[in-house]
């Protein structure tokens, strides 16, 4: 994944030095004008707004090395404000990559990953409720939705022990 991490590092270089620039101005610290037209771009936007991932993947994602997987989007889930700061399409992408990356076939007798399930539960609980079928549908068909979301483990079941008192055997 060497490419796609590389390729976001070198965006939030960019974005926080174009950000430097529109904040000051366009000067060096030592007060000299730095001698660019310091004016907005869309990848400063992306960056105050912490969406560098979401202005990376239109870019590349059709790129032969540019790649991401199931696994990357489950370790990197939670980062740049998590799947509720993502685009609606940048969600509808991971979807897609997570339903895809599972064996949802009834004769692949592989187990589907349950942390790649409750992934896909989060990501799909992320947003606004009414976005939830239009990722569901750019994830696949419904009952390849639905077999990897069955996988998913239950979270939340139990009611966290109050403070000071143990938890029920």
């Amino acid at each position: 994944m060497l490419y796609v991490d590389e390729e976001i590092e070198s965006r939030l270089i960019q974005g926080a030095y174009s950000k430097y620039l529109e904040d000051t101005g366009g000067r060096l610290k030592d007060g000299k004008p730095y001698g660019a037209v310091v004016r907005g771009s869309y990848l400063s936007e992306f960056y105050r707004a912490d969406r560098i991932i979401d202005w990376v993947i239109p870019q590349y994602k059709d790129e032969t090395g540019f790649k991401i997987t199931a696994d990357w989007i489950v370790k990197h889930k939670s980062e740049w404000g998590g799947f509720a700061n993502r685009t609606l399409d940048t969600r509808k992408y991971y979807a897609k990559i997570l339903v895809d990356s599972q064996p949802t076939s009834s004769w692949d007798p592989r187990p589907i990953d349950p942390g790649v399930a409750k992934t896909l539960r989060e990501l799909l609980n992320s947003g606004p409720r009414g976005e939830r079928a239009s990722i569901e549908a750019a994830a696949g068909s419904k009952d390849a939705v639905e077999a990897v979301l069955k996988a998913a483990p239950e979270a939340g079941l139990k009611a966290a022990p109050e403070a000071g008192l143990k938890p029920a055997p």
